[in-house]
């Protein structure tokens, strides 16, 4: 044989050999996990379950509050009403609703304030806490909303407060 071919015989063997060696070790190899785990899906899950809790006793909480304060609905007749108004000078439709709204906002933005300002206190941000901004954040005002928030993040942030947990802050 010519020493050319020979040479060439063998550097194709040796490619070959290093290719399917390569092969061999991929095949071996373990897949990459695809997503999360079943664990972490589980603890995903607990948390929505968790918050939704929170939501709904919030709600009945809310519930209770304005079936307690609230005083019995008295209907009179269209006249009747627009008479007494009329004669009183007031206007037809009063703002008890908006007035009643914007007392559960306060309330709302009070209990958080509170929730926050704790945890601040003792420099943790345990699970109740959690549970506790997560029922009232919804029924709060947007800008209030946000600027209590801001401030628990930067507490977060600034490290003066540490969660007893991994999970989120709300």
């Amino acid at each position: 044989m010519r020493p050319s071919l020979v040479g060439g015989w063998l550097l194709s063997l040796a490619v070959a050999g290093v290719g399917g060696y390569g092969l061999a070790r991929s095949a071996d190899a373990e897949p990459a996990p695809a997503g999360p785990t079943v664990q972490e899906q589980l603890e995903l899950q607990h948390a929505l379950l968790v918050s939704l809790r929170a939501q709904v006793s919030a709600l009945d909480l809310k519930l209770a509050d304005l079936s307690r304060s609230r005083a019995p609905v008295v209907v009179a007749a269209p006249s009747a009403l627009a008479a007494t108004a009329l004669a009183s000078g007031a206007p037809a439709a009063p703002d008890a609703p908006r007035e009643v709204a914007r007392e559960d906002a306060e309330e709302l933005l009070a209990r958080g304030e509170e929730v926050v300002v704790s945890a601040l206190g003792t420099g943790r941000w345990r699970t109740e806490d959690v549970l506790a901004l997560r029922a009232v954040l919804p029924g709060m005002p947007k800008a209030q909303r946000e600027a209590l928030l801001r401030r628990l993040i930067t507490a977060r942030n600034e490290g003066r407060l540490t969660p007893d947990e991994g999970g989120p802050l709300f």
